[in-house]
């Protein structure tokens, strides 16, 4: 299969796949946006549903937009969450832009996934190997396709992943980590949800700025950078977001008069 190339920015991506995809599921032409959303802190809380009321605004906006979701969990964690909301067409960008998926079914009709450079998978093969050993019971680490992804159950895991990243910050530069309340992700230098988002609103022949990118943390202030619109959701820092709402039914509400109907 030969790879599709993507420039973003001053990079250039490969896409694998993307030349075989199809996209008759979402070729309605009432559609004219693409909305993005993070999953947790944004759609919901870690680990809890999305609320009855917001979940109905999802499917009402799903009628005239195309709904991706773009988070640091693989497509396949993600797809039993779009099929809760009865979105079956959703597109799912997972491992913080690493891969997508077309609809919420496995094995997946149509995907993607995104490469680096061979430094940049050696240097993950390597924190793959180093940091369990960090620790004596071993440390649980997200099953992903691309990024490395470690669970530190306390503090002082925590710290000791900081001190490993900071020893190794040499073999560790052609990636990007994220660190976030319960884990962190080593993520290759170059690839983001900026990365997919663009990739994606190209595919389905929409302009940049008819996207509107949706979330709640430092990994989502790179696709907010491409969007038409970026909403953040309680952000920690306002300003980075066109517009930030305490709660995700005020921010649907304002996306759903943006896309053509009342809030």
């Amino acid at each position: 299969m030969r790879p599709y190339p993507v420039a973003v920015g001053a990079r250039v991506c490969y896409i694998y796949g993307m030349e075989k995809a199809n996209t008759s599921a979402h070729s309605a032409a009432a559609k004219t946006h693409l909305v993005v959303f993070d999953l947790d802190g944004t759609l919901a809380m870690l680990g809890a549903p999305v609320g009855d009321a917001d979940a109905a605004a999802l499917r009402t906006l799903s009628e005239r937009a195309y709904i991706a979701i773009a988070s640091g969990k693989p497509t396949y964690y993600l797809c039993g969450f779009a099929r809760q909301l009865g979105i079956a067409d959703a597109v799912l960008i997972g491992e913080n832009g690493c891969t997508m998926q077309f609809g919420v079914g496995l094995p997946p009709a149509q995907n993607e996934r995104f490469t680096s450079s061979k430094r940049a998978l050696e240097q993950l093969d390597r924190a793959r190997k180093d940091i369990p050993e960090l620790f004596a019971s071993g440390i649980w680490c997200q099953p992903n396709e691309v990024m490395f992804t470690p669970f530190p159950t306390s503090e002082e895991q925590f710290a000791a992943i900081r001190d490993y990243n900071r020893a190794h910050a040499g073999d560790l530069d052609a990636l990007d980590i994220y660190e976030h309340c319960d884990s962190l992700d080593y993520v290759p230098s170059g690839i983001s949800k900026k990365t997919a988002v663009t990739a994606l609103a190209e595919k389905l022949g929409l302009p940049l700025s008819r996207v509107i990118a949706v979330g709640d943390g430092v990994n989502d202030y790179p696709m907010f950078e491409c969007a038409g619109v970026s909403v953040g959701v309680d952000l920690a820092s306002p300003g980075r977001a066109d517009r930030n709402f305490k709660a995700l039914s005020e921010a649907l509400s304002f996306i759903l008069g943006l896309t053509g109907g009342e809030g």
